[in-house]
């Protein structure tokens, strides 16, 4: 009797011991929950992209869905480089965040990435055309917003207020020279005017980007076409020269935080937020993410009339989530992008930054009326014009080259003359390398 019990004990040990190894499996997500296949999705992204409503939403999805998001962030000045070498590797990501449709030649979007025209969530988009590549007009990312990019001076309400400075428009360039004046001399140098980040250089580029829109306009397409078939040169377009100084000249008027080298765009927003700077000139994302992280600050905005033009930079494109066709979980890329698009994930995101969702379906939420009123005044109004790197995007891959000259300018290593000379030969070399017409 007892030779027959021990088999009977053992079986049964053996039983336990496997249930428990398939309920730790289970548990950490290495087989499945709740009948869902556990699954992790590599997503890559900038910096500047990255929120704490992405971590919410993949909480959400996680427990939802056994679905882990493993975001790979990298400096936004790197990123272009970094992208690349992803894609020409054998470390796709299963999503890449980036500007769409005006980087797609960039991300070589044909031959890299997953059209996604026919995905369930595409006819839910707001804005669907402008999403549209310009070559094949496909679709090849989920935006995440339906417009972006309103550029204007961002500033610190609450601050300009107690230190009884106007907070209105300024109405010309002069004028909000002036105004930066005022808040240097009763500031007594332990207020910045202007906040610079110029450790993440891609925050430098918005001054040049915004003047020379200026300047352009509203001749800014004609000038881009002829800079593109090499009819003009950089270099030689005097007020772009003037650009470059009005730049350097806010560093050498004492209006920039003397910290500017070292200062990254978050450091940017905490330093505007506690007052130690009034503003920057950025898209709409930052005085969102400092009404977020201090709800006790009211943010205000200038247009930046640059040259008196009272005109509202803003951009053709979207951030977007592309889907590359060498990542190693592309259908479930896919499955991830439907459920990223519902009305329970989207309303994470604009519940924590609202703004303008990219489905019919979403909740904005309150968007700051800093930003509302830009929106509402000059869009209507037809008081805008697209930037300059969306009408002339073929050079994306080396703006960040110019990013780094701005900086270097900033810091007394070029001159604004040398800074468009080395530029202008940046530019040619690469125009020639892809065999544009002209050079």
């Amino acid at each position: 009797m007892k030779i027959g019990v021990l088999p009977v004990i053992v079986f049964f040990v053996l039983s336990v011991f496997l249930m428990a190894v398939s309920c730790s499996k289970s548990d950490d997500g290495a087989a499945s929950r709740d009948g869902k296949t556990a699954v992790t999705i590599t997503y890559f992204t900038s910096q500047g992209s990255m929120h704490e409503y992405n971590n919410k939403m993949a909480r959400r999805l996680k427990e939802n869905e056994n679905i882990e998001v493993e975001f790979q962030v990298v400096p936004d000045d790197q990123y272009y480089t970094l992208a690349k070498t992803k894609l020409a590797t054998n470390e796709v990501p299963d999503i890449i965040e980036y500007n769409t449709p005006s980087n797609n030649i960039e991300l070589n979007v044909q031959e890299n990435c997953i059209p996604l025209d026919n995905e369930e969530w595409f006819p839910r988009l707001v804005n669907p055309e402008l999403l549209r590549d310009p070559r094949d007009g496909k679709v090849y990312a989920m935006p995440l917003t339906s417009s972006s990019t309103f550029l204007a001076w961002y500033f610190n309400k609450t601050k300009l207020e107690e230190m009884e400075i106007s907070t209105g428009q300024p109405r010309s360039y002069a004028d909000f020279l002036a105004r930066c004046e005022e808040i240097k001399q009763k500031g007594n140098g332990e207020v910045a005017p202007i906040v610079m980040a110029a450790a993440d250089s891609w925050t430098v580029q918005i001054y040049p980007v915004v003047g020379e829109m200026m300047v352009m306009y509203p001749n800014e397409r004609e000038i881009c076409a002829k800079l593109e078939r090499n009819e003009l040169q950089w270099n030689r377009i005097p007020e772009f020269l003037k650009v470059m100084e009005d730049m350097a000249a806010l560093k050498d008027l004492g209006y920039l935080n003397k910290d500017f080298l070292s200062t990254t765009f978050d450091m940017s927003k905490e330093k505007v937020a506690r007052g130690e700077a009034i503003m920057a000139l950025q898209t709409e994302s930052f005085p969102q993410d400092i009404a977020a992280k201090f709800p006790d600050i009211e943010m205000g905005s200038w247009i930046c009339n640059y040259q008196d033009k009272m005109i509202l930079p803003i951009g053709a494109y979207v951030r977007g989530l592309f889907v590359p066709k060498k990542g190693k979980h592309p259908d479930e890329a896919r499955r991830f992008l439907n459920l990223w698009s519902q009305p329970e994930y989207q309303n994470i995101h604009f519940q924590d930054l609202p703004g303008l969702p990219p489905f019919k379906d979403g909740d904005g939420g309150e968007m700051l009326d800093c930003v509302r009123r830009l929106v509402d005044t000059y869009v209507p109004a037809n008081q805008y014009s697209v930037n300059m790197n969306d009408i002339l995007s073929t050079p994306s891959p080396i703006y960040p080259q110019v990013w780094l000259m701005y900086v270097d300018m900033l810091s007394g290593g070029l001159t604004p003359r040398e800074l468009m000379d080395q530029w202008q030969g940046v530019y040619e070399d690469y125009m020639k390398e892809l065999g544009m017409p002209g050079f």
